[in-house]
Protein backbone atom coordinates (compact mmCIF):
# COMPACT_ATOMS: atom_id res chain seq x y z
CA UNK A 1 0.00 0.00 0.00
CA UNK A 2 3.24 2.05 0.75
CA UNK A 3 3.86 1.87 -3.07
CA UNK A 4 0.14 2.80 -3.89
CA UNK A 5 0.88 6.21 -1.97
CA UNK A 6 -0.48 5.38 1.28
CA UNK A 7 0.35 7.86 3.69
CA UNK A 8 3.02 6.85 6.62
CA UNK A 9 0.31 7.90 9.39
CA UNK A 10 -1.83 5.03 8.11
CA UNK A 11 0.61 2.44 7.32
CA UNK A 12 1.72 2.66 10.75
CA UNK A 13 -2.63 1.86 11.34
CA UNK A 14 -2.55 -0.87 8.37
CA UNK A 15 0.14 -2.59 10.70
CA UNK A 16 -2.38 -3.26 13.39
CA UNK A 17 -4.34 -5.56 11.14
CA UNK A 18 -1.26 -7.48 9.93
CA UNK A 19 -1.03 -9.61 13.02
CA UNK A 20 1.03 -12.46 10.03
CA UNK A 21 1.69 -13.04 6.81
CA UNK A 22 -2.10 -13.48 5.79
CA UNK A 23 -5.01 -10.72 5.93
CA UNK A 24 -8.24 -12.32 5.57
CA UNK A 25 -10.77 -10.58 2.94
CA UNK A 26 -13.28 -10.60 5.55
CA UNK A 27 -11.02 -7.79 7.34
CA UNK A 28 -10.77 -5.82 3.98
CA UNK A 29 -13.79 -4.01 5.49
CA UNK A 30 -12.45 -3.14 8.89
CA UNK A 31 -9.29 -2.26 7.21
CA UNK A 32 -11.21 0.33 5.12
CA UNK A 33 -13.21 1.95 8.02
CA UNK A 34 -10.12 2.36 9.89
CA UNK A 35 -7.77 3.88 7.27
CA UNK A 36 -11.23 5.87 5.39
CA UNK A 37 -9.77 4.26 2.18
CA UNK A 38 -11.50 1.97 -0.28
CA UNK A 39 -10.00 -0.93 -1.89
CA UNK A 40 -10.71 -2.52 -5.30
CA UNK A 41 -9.86 -5.83 -4.94
CA UNK A 42 -9.23 -8.12 -7.88
CA UNK A 43 -8.20 -11.99 -7.61
CA UNK A 44 -7.81 -14.52 -9.34
CA UNK A 45 -9.29 -17.94 -8.63
CA UNK A 46 -7.88 -20.96 -9.33
CA UNK A 47 -9.23 -21.53 -12.86
CA UNK A 48 -7.52 -18.64 -13.54
CA UNK A 49 -10.53 -16.28 -14.04
CA UNK A 50 -11.00 -13.06 -12.34
CA UNK A 51 -12.93 -11.25 -9.20
CA UNK A 52 -13.68 -7.69 -8.34
CA UNK A 53 -14.86 -6.51 -5.32
CA UNK A 54 -15.02 -3.52 -3.72
CA UNK A 55 -14.33 -2.72 0.10
CA UNK A 56 -14.76 0.48 2.17
CA UNK A 57 -17.75 3.49 2.33
CA UNK A 58 -18.19 5.01 -1.36
CA UNK A 59 -17.14 8.54 0.49
CA UNK A 60 -13.73 7.50 0.53
CA UNK A 61 -13.39 6.89 -3.71
CA UNK A 62 -10.84 9.73 -3.99
CA UNK A 63 -8.32 7.31 -1.44
CA UNK A 64 -8.81 4.20 -3.82
CA UNK A 65 -6.41 1.39 -4.19
CA UNK A 66 -6.48 -1.16 -6.69
CA UNK A 67 -4.60 -3.97 -5.54
CA UNK A 68 -4.60 -7.84 -6.80
CA UNK A 69 -4.77 -10.88 -4.56
CA UNK A 70 -3.00 -13.92 -5.61
CA UNK A 71 -2.25 -17.16 -4.04
CA UNK A 72 -2.64 -14.97 -0.37
CA UNK A 73 -0.39 -12.63 -1.71
CA UNK A 74 -1.71 -8.67 -2.06
CA UNK A 75 0.04 -6.34 -4.46
CA UNK A 76 -0.54 -3.12 -6.18
CA UNK A 77 -2.00 -3.20 -9.41
CA UNK A 78 0.02 -0.91 -11.22
CA UNK A 79 1.91 -0.18 -14.43
CA UNK A 80 4.51 -2.18 -15.46
CA UNK A 81 7.45 -1.83 -17.61
CA UNK A 82 6.93 -5.10 -19.61
CA UNK A 83 4.19 -5.87 -22.99
CA UNK A 84 1.97 -9.17 -23.06
CA UNK A 85 3.97 -9.80 -26.22
CA UNK A 86 7.20 -10.54 -23.86
CA UNK A 87 5.61 -12.97 -21.85
CA UNK A 88 3.92 -14.78 -23.91
CA UNK A 89 7.36 -15.22 -26.36
CA UNK A 90 9.61 -14.80 -23.52
CA UNK A 91 11.92 -17.69 -24.91
CA UNK A 92 11.76 -16.31 -28.32
CA UNK A 93 12.71 -12.62 -27.62
CA UNK A 94 14.28 -13.19 -23.83
CA UNK A 95 17.79 -12.29 -25.45
CA UNK A 96 16.85 -9.31 -27.60
CA UNK A 97 17.71 -5.68 -25.82
CA UNK A 98 14.73 -4.18 -24.08
CA UNK A 99 12.61 -7.00 -25.29
CA UNK A 100 10.08 -5.92 -22.56
CA UNK A 101 8.99 -2.95 -25.12
CA UNK A 102 8.44 -5.79 -27.81
CA UNK A 103 4.50 -5.83 -29.00
CA UNK A 104 4.90 -7.81 -31.84
CA UNK A 105 6.91 -9.49 -34.76
CA UNK A 106 7.09 -7.81 -38.04
CA UNK A 107 6.23 -9.99 -41.16
CA UNK A 108 10.18 -9.34 -41.98
CA UNK A 109 10.95 -11.04 -38.91
CA UNK A 110 12.03 -7.69 -37.03
CA UNK A 111 10.33 -6.88 -34.12
CA UNK A 112 7.96 -3.33 -33.16
CA UNK A 113 9.28 -1.74 -29.44
CA UNK A 114 6.36 0.52 -28.06
CA UNK A 115 6.38 2.55 -24.59
CA UNK A 116 2.70 2.65 -24.43
CA UNK A 117 1.94 -0.83 -24.35
CA UNK A 118 2.74 -2.02 -20.70
CA UNK A 119 0.47 -3.94 -19.09
CA UNK A 120 -0.62 -3.76 -15.54
CA UNK A 121 0.88 -6.22 -12.78
CA UNK A 122 -2.39 -8.09 -12.35
CA UNK A 123 -1.99 -9.48 -15.65
CA UNK A 124 1.41 -9.77 -15.66
CA UNK A 125 0.89 -11.91 -12.79
CA UNK A 126 -1.79 -13.68 -14.59
CA UNK A 127 0.40 -14.09 -17.49
CA UNK A 128 3.10 -15.67 -15.24
CA UNK A 129 0.51 -18.02 -14.06
CA UNK A 130 -1.13 -19.21 -16.72
CA UNK A 131 2.59 -19.94 -18.26
CA UNK A 132 4.38 -21.04 -15.13
CA UNK A 133 5.74 -24.37 -16.67
CA UNK A 134 7.65 -22.52 -18.87
CA UNK A 135 8.70 -18.82 -16.76
CA UNK A 136 8.05 -19.62 -13.15
CA UNK A 137 10.20 -22.43 -11.07
CA UNK A 138 9.51 -23.54 -7.82
CA UNK A 139 11.79 -21.82 -4.85
CA UNK A 140 14.24 -23.93 -3.43
CA UNK A 141 14.41 -24.52 0.15
CA UNK A 142 17.83 -22.02 1.33
CA UNK A 143 19.03 -19.73 3.62
CA UNK A 144 17.34 -17.34 1.93
CA UNK A 145 14.14 -18.20 2.25
CA UNK A 146 14.71 -19.41 5.37
CA UNK A 147 15.19 -15.89 6.73
CA UNK A 148 11.73 -14.80 5.09
CA UNK A 149 8.00 -15.75 6.66
CA UNK A 150 7.41 -17.98 3.81
CA UNK A 151 9.89 -20.81 4.75
CA UNK A 152 6.89 -23.19 5.53
CA UNK A 153 5.52 -22.48 1.38
CA UNK A 154 8.58 -24.24 -0.19
CA UNK A 155 7.91 -28.02 -1.94
CA UNK A 156 10.72 -28.60 -3.22
CA UNK A 157 14.25 -29.66 -1.65
CA UNK A 158 16.66 -30.12 -4.03
CA UNK A 159 19.65 -31.64 -0.71
CA UNK A 160 18.96 -32.30 2.55
CA UNK A 161 22.26 -31.04 4.22
CA UNK A 162 22.34 -27.59 6.21
CA UNK A 163 23.29 -24.82 4.40
CA UNK A 164 26.43 -23.45 5.25
CA UNK A 165 25.20 -20.49 7.21
CA UNK A 166 23.30 -23.05 9.40
CA UNK A 167 26.07 -25.15 10.45
CA UNK A 168 29.18 -24.26 13.15
CA UNK A 169 31.43 -26.72 13.12
CA UNK A 170 33.81 -26.91 16.08
CA UNK A 171 36.59 -29.06 16.73
CA UNK A 172 36.88 -31.67 20.12
CA UNK A 173 39.34 -30.74 22.63
CA UNK A 174 39.92 -33.16 25.24
CA UNK A 175 40.56 -31.37 28.63
CA UNK A 176 43.55 -31.89 30.53
CA UNK A 177 42.97 -33.11 34.15
CA UNK A 178 44.76 -30.99 36.75
CA UNK A 179 43.87 -32.93 39.40
CA UNK A 180 42.07 -35.78 41.18
CA UNK A 181 39.74 -35.39 44.23
CA UNK A 182 38.70 -38.12 46.05
CA UNK A 183 35.54 -38.15 47.66
CA UNK A 184 34.53 -41.05 50.27
CA UNK A 185 31.49 -41.32 52.19
CA UNK A 186 32.15 -42.17 56.07
CA UNK A 187 28.27 -42.18 56.98
CA UNK A 188 27.31 -46.25 57.68
CA UNK A 189 24.92 -47.66 56.10
CA UNK A 190 21.62 -49.30 58.09
CA UNK A 191 21.17 -52.88 57.07
CA UNK A 192 18.17 -53.27 55.08
CA UNK A 193 14.92 -55.40 56.69
CA UNK A 194 13.57 -57.29 53.54
CA UNK A 195 10.08 -58.73 54.67
CA UNK A 196 7.80 -61.37 53.33
CA UNK A 197 4.51 -60.95 52.41
CA UNK A 198 2.13 -63.67 51.46
CA UNK A 199 -0.97 -62.80 49.74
Amino acid sequence: MEEGGLSNEKLELLKSFVNNRIVPKCKLKDVCNKLEIMIKLTSINKDLTSRTEKYGDTIYSEDLYNIGLVDEHYFIVDRTEVTTYCIEHYNEVKDIPNCNKIVCKNQDGSYRKSNTEFIQSYKLIKLLLANKDTLLKPICYDDNIMNTQFYDKVTEYKTLEYPNTCVKYQTYKPKEITHVIKYTSTLKQKPIKHINHIW
